[in-house]
Protein backbone atom coordinates (compact mmCIF):
# COMPACT_ATOMS: atom_id res chain seq x y z
CA UNK A 1 0.00 0.00 0.00
CA UNK A 2 1.76 3.35 -0.68
CA UNK A 3 2.07 5.85 1.44
CA UNK A 4 0.02 9.07 0.51
CA UNK A 5 0.80 11.43 2.82
CA UNK A 6 0.84 10.06 6.30
CA UNK A 7 3.69 10.89 8.40
CA UNK A 8 5.89 7.38 9.29
CA UNK A 9 4.64 6.43 12.60
CA UNK A 10 7.40 6.79 15.17
CA UNK A 11 8.68 10.53 14.66
CA UNK A 12 9.33 12.23 17.25
CA UNK A 13 5.74 14.06 16.86
CA UNK A 14 3.85 10.97 15.70
CA UNK A 15 0.89 11.28 12.78
CA UNK A 16 -1.20 14.32 12.53
CA UNK A 17 -4.58 13.56 13.15
CA UNK A 18 -7.31 13.00 10.23
CA UNK A 19 -8.56 16.43 9.09
CA UNK A 20 -12.45 17.00 8.02
CA UNK A 21 -13.33 14.09 5.70
CA UNK A 22 -10.33 12.64 5.87
CA UNK A 23 -9.86 9.08 6.76
CA UNK A 24 -6.38 7.28 7.52
CA UNK A 25 -5.93 3.80 6.98
CA UNK A 26 -2.76 1.51 7.80
CA UNK A 27 -2.18 -2.23 7.01
CA UNK A 28 0.53 -3.98 9.19
CA UNK A 29 1.41 -7.55 9.03
CA UNK A 30 0.37 -10.18 11.41
CA UNK A 31 2.78 -12.86 11.01
CA UNK A 32 6.19 -12.04 13.18
CA UNK A 33 9.53 -13.35 14.00
CA UNK A 34 9.46 -14.29 17.67
CA UNK A 35 12.04 -11.27 18.28
CA UNK A 36 9.22 -8.68 16.90
CA UNK A 37 6.24 -10.54 18.58
CA UNK A 38 8.16 -11.03 22.12
CA UNK A 39 8.44 -7.42 22.07
CA UNK A 40 5.26 -6.43 21.02
CA UNK A 41 3.39 -8.26 24.28
CA UNK A 42 4.72 -5.62 26.30
CA UNK A 43 1.73 -3.36 25.32
CA UNK A 44 -0.85 -5.69 25.74
CA UNK A 45 -3.42 -5.38 28.44
CA UNK A 46 -3.70 -8.39 31.23
CA UNK A 47 -7.22 -8.98 29.71
CA UNK A 48 -5.48 -8.96 26.14
CA UNK A 49 -3.18 -11.28 27.00
CA UNK A 50 -5.63 -13.71 28.94
CA UNK A 51 -7.14 -13.16 25.89
CA UNK A 52 -4.68 -14.60 23.36
CA UNK A 53 -4.07 -17.71 25.68
CA UNK A 54 -7.20 -18.79 25.21
CA UNK A 55 -6.68 -19.30 21.38
CA UNK A 56 -6.37 -22.45 20.73
CA UNK A 57 -4.80 -21.76 17.63
CA UNK A 58 -0.88 -20.75 17.98
CA UNK A 59 -0.64 -19.18 15.36
CA UNK A 60 -4.02 -17.43 15.93
CA UNK A 61 -2.96 -16.37 18.91
CA UNK A 62 0.35 -14.66 17.72
CA UNK A 63 -1.91 -12.97 15.22
CA UNK A 64 -4.23 -11.59 17.83
CA UNK A 65 -1.02 -10.61 19.52
CA UNK A 66 0.57 -8.68 16.66
CA UNK A 67 -2.90 -7.12 15.46
CA UNK A 68 -3.43 -5.75 18.84
CA UNK A 69 -0.07 -4.44 19.88
CA UNK A 70 0.25 -2.75 16.72
CA UNK A 71 -3.28 -1.59 16.68
CA UNK A 72 -2.08 0.12 20.49
CA UNK A 73 0.94 1.81 18.51
CA UNK A 74 -1.06 3.53 15.89
CA UNK A 75 -3.41 4.91 18.14
CA UNK A 76 -0.79 5.75 21.12
CA UNK A 77 0.96 7.73 18.33
CA UNK A 78 -1.99 9.00 17.43
CA UNK A 79 -3.24 10.33 20.90
CA UNK A 80 0.78 10.70 22.52
CA UNK A 81 -0.09 8.81 24.85
CA UNK A 82 1.74 5.47 25.85
CA UNK A 83 -0.04 2.55 23.88
CA UNK A 84 -0.41 0.52 27.35
CA UNK A 85 -2.53 2.61 28.71
CA UNK A 86 -4.79 3.23 26.46
CA UNK A 87 -8.72 2.21 27.54
CA UNK A 88 -10.87 0.77 25.19
CA UNK A 89 -14.49 0.20 25.88
CA UNK A 90 -17.23 -1.88 23.92
CA UNK A 91 -20.68 -1.31 22.86
CA UNK A 92 -23.33 -3.50 23.44
CA UNK A 93 -23.23 -4.29 19.32
CA UNK A 94 -19.40 -5.37 20.07
CA UNK A 95 -17.76 -2.37 18.43
CA UNK A 96 -14.68 -1.42 20.57
CA UNK A 97 -14.00 2.19 20.80
CA UNK A 98 -11.13 4.45 22.55
CA UNK A 99 -12.18 5.97 26.39
CA UNK A 100 -10.04 9.09 25.56
CA UNK A 101 -10.66 11.17 28.91
CA UNK A 102 -9.62 14.35 28.25
CA UNK A 103 -7.19 13.72 25.17
CA UNK A 104 -7.53 15.35 22.02
CA UNK A 105 -8.72 14.54 18.93
CA UNK A 106 -11.46 11.91 19.67
CA UNK A 107 -10.53 9.44 17.06
CA UNK A 108 -13.38 6.85 16.13
CA UNK A 109 -11.28 3.81 14.59
CA UNK A 110 -12.23 0.51 13.49
CA UNK A 111 -10.07 -2.82 13.23
CA UNK A 112 -9.87 -5.77 11.00
CA UNK A 113 -7.70 -8.79 10.21
CA UNK A 114 -7.41 -12.07 7.96
CA UNK A 115 -4.75 -14.28 7.31
CA UNK A 116 -1.82 -12.46 7.96
CA UNK A 117 -2.95 -9.10 7.19
CA UNK A 118 -4.53 -6.12 9.42
CA UNK A 119 -5.64 -2.78 8.79
CA UNK A 120 -6.89 0.13 11.05
CA UNK A 121 -9.11 2.97 9.67
CA UNK A 122 -9.87 6.28 11.67
CA UNK A 123 -11.87 9.63 11.67
CA UNK A 124 -12.42 12.14 13.70
CA UNK A 125 -15.60 13.34 12.26
CA UNK A 126 -17.33 10.22 11.74
CA UNK A 127 -17.84 6.69 12.69
CA UNK A 128 -15.68 4.24 10.85
CA UNK A 129 -15.94 0.23 10.00
CA UNK A 130 -13.12 -1.17 7.65
CA UNK A 131 -13.27 -5.02 6.71
CA UNK A 132 -10.63 -7.04 4.98
CA UNK A 133 -10.86 -11.03 3.78
CA UNK A 134 -8.17 -13.05 2.45
CA UNK A 135 -9.88 -14.60 -0.37
CA UNK A 136 -9.49 -18.10 -0.45
CA UNK A 137 -12.27 -21.05 -2.13
CA UNK A 138 -15.58 -21.01 -1.12
CA UNK A 139 -16.92 -24.59 -1.77
CA UNK A 140 -20.33 -23.25 -0.87
CA UNK A 141 -20.61 -19.94 -2.39
CA UNK A 142 -23.99 -20.09 -3.93
CA UNK A 143 -25.36 -20.64 -0.32
CA UNK A 144 -23.40 -17.77 1.27
CA UNK A 145 -24.38 -15.61 -1.51
CA UNK A 146 -27.88 -16.12 -0.69
CA UNK A 147 -27.60 -15.04 2.99
CA UNK A 148 -25.18 -12.18 2.33
CA UNK A 149 -27.05 -10.61 -0.82
CA UNK A 150 -30.29 -8.92 -1.68
CA UNK A 151 -32.75 -10.54 -4.38
CA UNK A 152 -31.17 -7.83 -7.14
CA UNK A 153 -28.01 -8.07 -6.02
CA UNK A 154 -27.85 -12.01 -6.24
CA UNK A 155 -29.48 -11.63 -9.88
CA UNK A 156 -25.83 -9.74 -10.65
CA UNK A 157 -24.03 -12.30 -8.88
CA UNK A 158 -25.69 -15.20 -10.32
CA UNK A 159 -25.24 -13.49 -14.09
CA UNK A 160 -21.42 -12.88 -13.92
CA UNK A 161 -19.39 -15.86 -15.27
CA UNK A 162 -18.37 -18.38 -13.01
CA UNK A 163 -14.98 -16.77 -12.53
CA UNK A 164 -15.63 -13.95 -11.89
CA UNK A 165 -18.26 -15.10 -8.66
CA UNK A 166 -16.06 -15.72 -6.00
CA UNK A 167 -14.15 -12.02 -6.20
CA UNK A 168 -17.34 -9.94 -6.70
CA UNK A 169 -18.70 -12.44 -4.15
CA UNK A 170 -15.92 -10.95 -1.80
CA UNK A 171 -16.63 -7.58 -2.84
CA UNK A 172 -19.46 -7.58 -1.60
CA UNK A 173 -18.96 -9.28 1.88
CA UNK A 174 -15.66 -6.54 2.97
CA UNK A 175 -18.22 -3.47 1.49
CA UNK A 176 -21.02 -4.80 3.46
CA UNK A 177 -19.42 -5.66 6.80
CA UNK A 178 -17.57 -2.36 6.33
CA UNK A 179 -20.96 -0.83 5.86
CA UNK A 180 -22.32 -2.67 9.42
CA UNK A 181 -19.02 -1.92 11.72
CA UNK A 182 -19.22 1.63 10.80
CA UNK A 183 -22.98 1.67 12.05
CA UNK A 184 -21.96 -0.20 14.83
CA UNK A 185 -25.29 -1.90 15.13
CA UNK A 186 -24.57 -6.02 15.11
CA UNK A 187 -26.42 -6.97 12.45
CA UNK A 188 -23.67 -9.12 10.68
CA UNK A 189 -26.31 -11.84 10.52
CA UNK A 190 -28.56 -9.38 8.30
CA UNK A 191 -26.23 -8.33 5.60
CA UNK A 192 -29.27 -8.54 2.84
CA UNK A 193 -30.45 -5.74 4.56
CA UNK A 194 -27.67 -3.61 3.44
CA UNK A 195 -28.52 -2.70 -0.48
CA UNK A 196 -25.21 -2.51 -2.54
CA UNK A 197 -27.02 -2.88 -6.18
CA UNK A 198 -26.59 -1.62 -8.92
CA UNK A 199 -23.04 -2.15 -8.35
CA UNK A 200 -21.38 1.35 -7.90
CA UNK A 201 -17.71 0.24 -9.40
CA UNK A 202 -14.29 1.67 -7.05
CA UNK A 203 -15.68 5.17 -6.49
CA UNK A 204 -16.89 5.94 -2.88
CA UNK A 205 -20.24 5.86 -3.01
CA UNK A 206 -23.62 5.95 -0.50
CA UNK A 207 -25.35 2.84 0.32
CA UNK A 208 -28.35 2.01 2.39
CA UNK A 209 -28.76 0.05 5.61
CA UNK A 210 -32.06 -0.90 7.30
CA UNK A 211 -30.77 -0.79 11.43
CA UNK A 212 -33.15 -0.62 13.94
CA UNK A 213 -36.68 -0.25 11.68
CA UNK A 214 -34.62 3.09 10.27
CA UNK A 215 -32.92 2.95 6.90
CA UNK A 216 -29.46 4.76 7.18
CA UNK A 217 -27.03 6.06 4.72
CA UNK A 218 -23.78 5.02 4.55
CA UNK A 219 -20.63 5.69 2.39
CA UNK A 220 -18.36 2.71 0.81
CA UNK A 221 -15.27 2.55 -0.62
CA UNK A 222 -12.78 -0.42 -1.92
CA UNK A 223 -9.63 -0.10 -0.39
CA UNK A 224 -6.79 -1.22 -2.25
CA UNK A 225 -4.29 -3.91 -0.16
CA UNK A 226 -0.77 -3.83 -0.35
CA UNK A 227 -0.68 -8.05 -0.33
CA UNK A 228 -2.34 -9.77 -3.30
CA UNK A 229 -5.10 -12.18 -2.40
CA UNK A 230 -6.50 -10.35 -0.58
CA UNK A 231 -10.02 -7.63 -0.48
CA UNK A 232 -10.79 -4.71 1.66
CA UNK A 233 -13.28 -2.04 2.25
CA UNK A 234 -13.81 0.91 4.33
CA UNK A 235 -16.94 2.76 5.08
CA UNK A 236 -18.26 5.83 7.41
CA UNK A 237 -21.15 7.34 8.72
CA UNK A 238 -19.84 10.62 6.86
CA UNK A 239 -18.98 11.33 3.23
CA UNK A 240 -15.51 10.70 1.91
CA UNK A 241 -12.75 13.14 1.61
CA UNK A 242 -9.49 12.12 0.93
CA UNK A 243 -8.67 8.48 1.90
CA UNK A 244 -4.61 8.57 3.21
CA UNK A 245 -3.11 5.13 3.09
CA UNK A 246 -0.10 3.72 4.45
CA UNK A 247 2.02 0.62 5.16
CA UNK A 248 3.37 0.53 8.74
CA UNK A 249 7.00 -2.03 9.02
CA UNK A 250 6.93 -3.47 12.35
CA UNK A 251 8.61 -2.00 14.97
CA UNK A 252 10.90 -3.29 17.94
CA UNK A 253 8.90 -2.48 21.30
CA UNK A 254 11.09 -2.09 24.42
CA UNK A 255 8.41 0.45 26.52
Amino acid sequence: MPLDGLEQVGGSSGPQPPGPGETHVWAYATDLDPTALAGLQAVLSPEEIERSRRLRNPRESERFIAGRAQLRLILGDYLQSPPSLLEFATSAAGKPSLVAGDRKPQLHFNATGSGSLAIVALRTDGEVGVDVEEIRPLPDAATLARRLLRADEYREFAELPEARRQVRLYDYWVRKEAAVKALGSGMRQEMNRVALHPWPGDAAHRIEAETTGLTCDVWVIRLPVPIAGYAAAVASTQPFGPILSAWRETPQWSG
